[in-house]
């Protein structure tokens, strides 16, 4: 944020990673976070437990949307958000740095597997389009989240909501439609 601050010292830094999204507010040049602990950046916004990598999705919804119905998710550690991103195409296998749920391969045809898991079926009963369908909701959904801590930040600054945007992280990508 730093090092940003000097080369653009008004913006909002996002900073997107594996497990969270930091919202960091610079203005002249300096650093103007509210929150000086990770509680109190969770608090004001700046601070939120959400990644593109190892967020388990049950953290991002409590239920999603299968064959039209809503459908409770499993409280449990069967997916992970890097195999949403690598379904829709966001990451590669190689970009996909975490260990995955359950020990096997980071293809595709895996992840889908997975995914398939979170709503307790599995990539026979679900089709690829359903799995697909289910990626781009949950893909929604975080993007939510953090567009919601983005207009909180920029709600309590002085003409927040005209500060350009730099991208920083993983999930640059995601920033960047948050954008």
């Amino acid at each position: 944020a730093l090092f940003i601050a000097v080369h653009h010292p008004d913006c909002i830094l996002m900073d997107i990673g594996s497990t969270t999204t930091a919202v960091i507010p610079i203005q002249g040049g300096k650093v103007i976070t509210e929150g000086r602990t990770d509680t109190q950046r969770l608090i004001t916004g700046e601070l939120v437990y959400t990644g593109v990598l190892r967020t388990n999705p049950n953290a991002v919804v409590n239920q999603a949307p299968v064959g039209g119905r809503p459908c409770r998710v499993a409280a449990e550690y069967f997916t992970s958000m890097a195999d949403v991103y690598l379904i829709l195409g966001q990451i590669s296998s190689d970009e996909y740095t975490c260990p995955t749920a359950d020990g096997r391969d980071k293809t595709i045809r895996a992840a889908q597997g997975r995914l398939a898991r979170l709503v307790c079926s599995d990539s026979e009963i679900l089709d690829e389009k359903d799995i697909y369908a289910l990626a781009r909701y949950l893909w929604e959904k975080q993007l939510q989240q953090i567009i919601d801590s983005l207009f909180q930040v920029l709600s309590g600054l002085k003409d927040g909501f005209g500060l350009p945007l730099a991208v920083a992280g993983t999930g640059g990508f995601l920033a960047k439609e948050a954008a």
